[in-house]
């Protein structure tokens, strides 16, 4: 599924990406809140850029391919 969906979300055209987190990394970040079961976007937010949680930033940026967390 995250093959599927890196391929579709990876052919949207980015016309912000010079502001920071790409439109790829925003999509796919928000397929990984609920892929991780997190009980809110600023327990997400803390635990991916925050270094709560070096795991599940791993995890963010290994099988979800997401350079930066918007």
């Amino acid at each position: 599924m995250l093959k599927t969906m890196r391929k579709r979300f990876d052919g949207i055209p980015d016309s912000v990406r010079a502001r920071g987190a790409g439109l790829y990394d925003c999509l796919m970040s928000g397929l990984a809140v609920f892929s991780f079961k997190t009980p809110s976007l600023l327990r997400f937010d803390r635990n991916t850029r925050g270094g709560g949680d070096p795991v599940m930033a791993g995890n963010l940026r290994s099988p979800f391919g997401v350079e930066r967390a918007p």
